[in-house]
């Protein structure tokens, strides 16, 4: 806008009319701020709880919304984990994504993925970091313990005479307590004489009894593991015990062992 100060003016006769050396202009200019609206950050869980077996995954998904009438530009996450292990990270993002934009009422999905590493709980804080504002949304995981795996391999004899010895023999794997398996605690029993002597585990999860059994019948001998969490893992099989002869081919090998014991 342009003014002009009619008191530093002056008409000269018989020329046109025009500023005069001491007039005076005054230049105004305006200026108007633009319009430009930015995003309103909004972001949701469809589950803030995940839990799964060590070894196993879990996963939600964590939505980023634009809740304002501007642009929003999505620029990255950043994550804290708690506890930190040193086997590594128990959560991640994908996709990977950084520097994007978010219209009005639009979103952007992300998975989030719990991989736990140890029994227990961990708690990831994710912020979300935008040219709205940062926000942060936290997701707790929960570590369960697997049971024993127990296999009784190579299988016993079917069939036994009474008081005969024969060896027991199972493979058991532990993923938590890999390192531990000498220590964890092994029960065999049979159906028909209950208790039976103990056997050994070693370091590679082999175990092994030397078993007799005097009670004639069927017997359905159990193997039971339990680990430093309190989990058990089982496996059974049946040996039969008898003298008659009816289901030992030679009668008379069960003579020469009783004898013998």
């Amino acid at each position: 806008m342009i003014t002009m100060n009619p008191w530093n003016t002056k008409h000269t006769p018989g020329a046109a009319n025009r500023l005069l050396p001491w007039a005076r202009l005054t230049l105004t200019v305006l200026w108007l701020p633009a319009c430009n609206h930015v995003g309103v950050v909004g972001v949701s869980l469809e589950n803030d709880h995940l839990s799964a077996p060590v070894g196993d995954t879990a996963a939600t998904t964590v939505t980023v919304q634009n809740l304002g009438e501007g642009s929003l530009v999505f620029h990255e996450f950043l994550f804290t984990e708690d506890p930190i292990l040193d086997t590594g990270p128990q959560f991640q993002v994908a996709p990977y994504v950084q520097d994007q934009e978010i219209l009005p009422d639009e979103s952007l999905e992300f998975t989030v993925t719990f991989a736990p590493l140890a029994v227990g709980t961990a708690t990831m804080h994710l912020t979300v970091s935008t040219n709205g504002g940062t926000e942060t949304v936290s997701v707790s995981g929960e570590g369960i313990n697997n049971p024993p795996e127990v296999e009784i391999t190579p299988a016993p004899p079917d069939t036994v005479c009474p008081g005969e010895v024969f060896t027991l023999e199972a493979r058991v794997f532990d993923l938590e307590d890999a390192a531990l398996l000498p220590a964890l605690q092994t029960t065999l029993t049979s159906s028909l004489e209950g208790s039976l002597p103990d056997g050994t585990l070693d370091t590679n999860g082999a175990f092994e009894a030397e078993v007799s059994l005097h009670t004639e019948g069927t017997h359905t001998l159990t193997l039971e593991v339990t680990d430093t969490h309190g989990a058990t893992g089982s496996d059974t099989v049946q040996v039969i015990v008898s003298a008659t002869g009816e289901t030992v081919a030679d009668e008379s090998a069960c003579s020469a062992a009783s004898s013998a014991h």
